[in-house]
């Protein structure tokens, strides 16, 4: 019954905030709203500011965070945020409608990227709207979700915006979105833009190169990953073993002439998931036996995680393969840790 009462309520504020955004939306829907006070060179400078633009990225903000399993309140702050911030709804009114939740996410939210900074900034702006996000993070996580989603709606327009804009959005990425998908410990949402930045304005020619590359290898790989299974599973019949194809953006390095380490072209990535630690420590140890390990290579953030919360264990060993030395990474994890290292904070928070 609790928890019927509890999907009662959230449906409600949802459908309460839904009811307040049409309504500020549809006496002004066809004025076009001031440009908002970004430099020219910032991509947001770009994005269409008629209310109803405005309306519609809060919905897509709202509808990421309901996929991410976010709370009701988090969601409405998403919806309601950007009519908030530009003095179009008083905050003492999403108290009203929604609740005190809502009201602070959306004040903090605001007043985080509206604070001026002390002293005259001559630095990129990308890094100063960086620095705010990591502050509303340390305030509250959820204020950080807030920030990825609306960002993630940014991506996605952009990625439909004609070239100039889409380099322009690159920068904002690399500047502001990846570090903080980094700091969250994102890493399924980094990967995806990551790769989407490497193949814009000039490192196109290196992505575009790295993939006939990792191309010409892939059968290898797969001949390999099939001989590391058989040898592998039938001690571990539990334990499920995935090989992934590389992509250029794990790889990547313009320092090389090869955009990569040449070793990088040539190593096998092999993932293990099991039920529990212990099962961890099986497979390593069976590995070990199986295949000539690395020196040095053992790394088990099991016990301690890595800052971005991500848990495995990791190993090199030397796989023979048709004469030659297969040079194997193998990554093992739980099936637990494993959400957390593609989702990272979200995945406890959320």
């Amino acid at each position: 019954m609790s928890n019927q009462n509890t999907t009662q309520t959230s449906a409600t504020i949802v459908d309460r905030a839904l009811t307040l955004a049409k309504e500020i939306v549809t006496p002004r829907e066809d004025i076009t709203e001031t440009a908002p006070s970004v430099p020219q060179e910032s991509f947001m400078n770009y994005r269409p500011h008629t209310l109803t633009e405005s309306h519609q990225h809060g919905m897509a903000v709202a509808q990421t965070l309901a996929e991410w399993n976010a709370e009701p309140e988090l969601q409405v702050a998403g919806l309601l945020h950007s009519f908030v911030y530009k003095g179009l709804l008083p905050i003492e009114k999403v108290s009203e409608i929604c609740n005190e939740r809502t009201a602070f996410l959306c004040q903090q939210y605001c007043d985080i990227l509206k604070q001026p900074s002390e002293t005259q900034y001559h630095g990129k702006p990308g890094v100063l709207r960086r620095v705010k996000l990591f502050m509303a993070a340390y305030c509250d996580p959820a204020l950080a979700f807030l920030g990825i989603a609306s960002l993630w709606d940014h991506f996605v327009l952009a990625r439909q915006s004609e070239p100039s804009l889409q380099r322009l959005f690159a920068i904002e990425a690399q500047e502001v979105m990846l570090p903080l998908l980094e700091m969250l410990g994102i890493s399924e949402l980094e990967a995806e833009v990551e790769a989407w930045v490497l193949q814009q304005g000039k490192n196109r020619q290196d992505y575009d190169y790295l993939t006939k590359k990792l191309a010409q290898t892939k059968e290898l790989r797969q001949q390999a990953f099939e001989h590391i299974r058989q040898k592998l599973q039938p001690h571990l019949p539990a334990a499920k073993l995935s090989y992934q194809q590389q992509t250029p953006v794990q790889i990547y390095d313009p320092q090389f002439s090869e955009k990569a380490h040449p070793e990088a072209l040539q190593k096998l990535p092999v993932d293990i998931l099991v039920d529990t630690e212990e099962e961890c420590y099986t497979a390593l140890r069976w590995i070990h036996r199986l295949w000539q390990p690395v020196e040095y290579s053992l790394v088990d953030h099991i016990g301690v995680s890595e800052t971005s919360g991500e848990r495995y264990l990791q190993t090199t060993v030397l796989v023979p393969l048709d004469g030659q030395m297969m040079r194997t990474d193998v990554n093992i994890r739980t099936h637990d840790m494993e959400q957390i290292n593609r989702w990272g904070l979200a995945a406890l928070q959320l």
